[in-house]
């Protein structure tokens, strides 16, 4: 069943990164990004996708004729919250529920740009994920992620590591 664009109400297209098989949900009418719980992390890691949407052509606004009053989750029935991150800068909207963050054109760049700039702040769900996928883009993630991954392969062979 395909998903629905909580902006515009239209359907979402996937997006697929080959490298990491990282899906994102996008929607074409209104250039939206959907993530779900820990792809916004991942999406730093996922090169294609990476390139395709932090680029300036998705850093423009498009006026949606008629916006929802309230903005549902495209995953699950409940509503998205506001919550603010770096005071005031950017308003993005995240559901309670099934942890998945939605970004309005232009947002990705933003708070990367915000990000680089070492201005961001708040304890939303967003800011996590992107502080943590920045970390474990960088050289000192990798190897950390790769050390761990090994420890826990020698220690415990039949578990599966999880990402936290």
């Amino acid at each position: 069943m395909s998903l629905i664009c909580p902006a515009c109400t239209k359907e979402l297209s996937r997006n697929v990164d080959d490298l990491t098989s990282l899906e994102i949900d996008t929607c074409f009418y209104c250039h939206g990004i959907w993530f779900d719980y820990n792809e916004l992390r991942r999406f730093f890691s996922a090169p294609k996708l990476y390139n395709k949407f932090r680029l300036p052509q998705h850093n423009f606004k498009m006026k949606i004729k008629e916006q929802p009053k309230q903005r549902i989750c495209p995953r699950c029935p409940n509503s998205l919250a506001l919550n603010e991150v770096s005071v005031g800068e950017v308003l993005v909207d995240e559901c309670g529920n099934c942890k998945g963050i939605w970004l309005d054109s232009g947002e990705i760049g933003r708070l990367i740009e915000l990000h680089k700039k070492g201005k961001l702040k708040g304890k939303s769900e967003t800011v996590k994920q992107i502080k943590k996928g920045h970390f474990d883009k960088g050289p000192i993630g990798s190897v950390t992620k790769t050390v761990a991954m090994g420890l826990s392969l020698l220690f415990n062979p039949k578990k599966v590591v999880k990402e936290k």
